[in-house]
């Protein structure tokens, strides 16, 4: 009887030494793939930013920007789609001569502020079609703009004609590839990465993520690649969070550098411009 008691015992035991090692074996295998989910994204953010680097923003393309981002937060978007909607109309004004000179008479006679208005619906309509489930319609998009204080003269019909116009060049532009990684994408892996206990990492979340959504309206977004900005972001939010605990908040913050694969300095850069934006808007 003795025995077995005892040999149940050690069946039980090596039971659980074996279900252990199944989860740890799991858990290991999950981590690997997000690493390498994570690799595949810097790899395609790196092969975007060849082009993504070279963009320049003159004062007048910063304007645009800010007006996007009025009519991309009041048509309530997803980040994904704010973010691809930038780009594209950094995009397309760097390459703005050879853009106007494959439209048509209809779009070269409009005004100076007609032109860009077109380009803004272009951009938004292309991306939130492409990103979006249920993206809004084209008329509740020219709608906003609308109601943002920028006519369009023109009718229904010919501004549609336009965009489409706008809308061929601007897959052109692209090489037909606009499905880029965001600073969203990038956010969600780390922090799913983390060591951040699973309230915080709600919290951290919603901060940093609140973060990454003004910083479309800066500079920022085309001076630095968006795993940059996502790793900034919620390294500043960290900090806020832990703000009476700066041991745990230095542990936490060192896994997110060593996930993500950047350096204090590098990050310090951008979340000094994060922090100065969240500083503005208390």
């Amino acid at each position: 009887m003795k025995n077995t008691r005892l040999k149940k015992v050690q069946v039980i035991r090596n039971q659980k030494e074996n279900e252990s090692s199944t989860i740890e074996s799991k858990h290991k295998l999950l981590s690997e793939r997000d690493e390498t989910y994570y690799s595949a994204m810097k790899l395609v953010e790196e092969n975007m930013w060849t082009k993504w680097g070279l963009l320049k923003v003159d004062p007048e393309t910063q304007e645009i920007q800010i007006t996007m981002f009025k009519i991309l937060n009041e048509l309530g978007l997803m980040y994904q789609v704010k973010f691809v909607s930038i780009y594209l109309m950094f995009l397309m004004r760097n390459f703005w001569d050879q853009v106007l000179l494959n439209t048509d008479k209809s779009f070269a006679n409009k005004s100076h502020a007609y032109k860009n208005n077109l380009l803004m619906v272009s951009c938004i309509f292309i991306s939130s079609n492409y990103e979006e489930l249920d993206p809004p319609s084209y008329t509740r998009i020219v709608q906003i703009v609308y109601d943002s204080g920028f006519k369009m003269k023109s009718g229904e019909k010919i501004i549609r004609k336009q965009v489409h116009i706008l809308e061929r060049l601007a897959w052109e532009l692209t090489g037909f590839q606009v499905e880029l990684p965001s600073a969203n994408s990038f956010l969600m892996q780390i922090i799913q990465n983390s060591t951040l206990p699973k309230s915080k990492k709600f919290r951290v979340s919603k901060l940093s993520t609140e973060i990454i959504h003004n910083s479309l309206n800066t500079q920022a977004v085309i001076k630095y690649k968006q795993s940059l900005i996502a790793t900034s972001s919620i390294v500043l939010a960290i900090t806020m969070e832990y703000e009476k605990q700066p041991e745990k908040k230095q542990v936490h913050i060192d896994e997110v550098l060593k996930y993500s694969g950047y350096s204090n300095k590098q990050v310090q850069v951008v979340r000094k411009i994060l922090e100065n934006l969240v500083s503005s808007r208390k």
